[in-house]
Parts: C-alpha cells; structure tokens; sequence
C-alpha cells in the first residue's frame, strides 16, 4: 500500500510543507485505521505530537493549523441573513481553525466568544 511518511523529523507543532512528505510503499501485518495515502490532506496542517522520518502518518498525528496567535489583531465577523458586520479585536488566546476563541473587541473593549474560520477571522453568531 502506498503511504504517506514524514520526510524528516515533524516535530510537535510544526506545519508541514509538501517536502516534510514523501510517499513510499509500505506492507502492514496490521493496518492502522487511521492511515494517510494523501499528502494533499496534511500540507498545511499541524502536528500534535512529534515523529521521526520515515514514519507512516495517521490522522491522528494531524491537527487543524494555528490561524493566529494570542494577542494579534483579527478580524471579528457577523453575519446573518443580508447583514454583515466586521470590526477589529484582539485574541486573547490562540486561534486554531475551527475552535471557539476568546477576542477582546477593541472598540468597546468587551470580550466576545467566536469560532476561527480563517486566517485572522472570527465569526461571531447572533
């Protein structure tokens, strides 16, 4: 079966480009459910734990990237039916895509609760 490998040390944390993966053939007495065959699926993405080269990727290994840091200015959204509404805000904590985020609106200097949905964007719903 053809799997994808880490190319190098991954480190925890890291961001994996299209050279931290090489594909290679491998033979399993025991497949692992969670396997990677794609590389596309896994540039751009964060690992969650370290790996040494030449290891098979699961998606287990993989996490969401890290939109933002905690303190960097973002984008708040709103968007409902025909309205939209944006606004700048701080992040109070790290922004990983998908989550739910603390942001200080820098306007009224309130802290609101948001989903990441891109890099530097918070959406907030009504």
């Amino acid at each position: 079966m053809e799997v994808a490998l880490s190319a190098k040390l991954l480190r925890k944390g890291e961001t994996v480009s299209a050279q931290d993966i090489a594909l290679s053939e491998k033979w399993f007495s025991r497949l692992p459910k969670d396997l990677i065959d794609d590389p596309q699926t896994v540039i751009g993405r964060r690992m969650l734990r370290s790996v040494n080269a030449q290891t098979p990727l699961t998606s287990s290994m993989i996490g969401d990237p890290v939109m933002f840091k905690k303190g960097k200015i973002v984008k708040i959204v709103c968007i409902h039916d025909t309205l939209n509404i944006s606004t700048l805000g701080v992040a109070e904590e790290e922004g990983i895509f998908g989550t739910t985020v603390k942001v200080r609106n820098i306007s009224s200097n309130k802290v609101i609760h948001g989903r990441v949905i891109g890099d530097s964007i918070v959406k907030v719903d009504i």
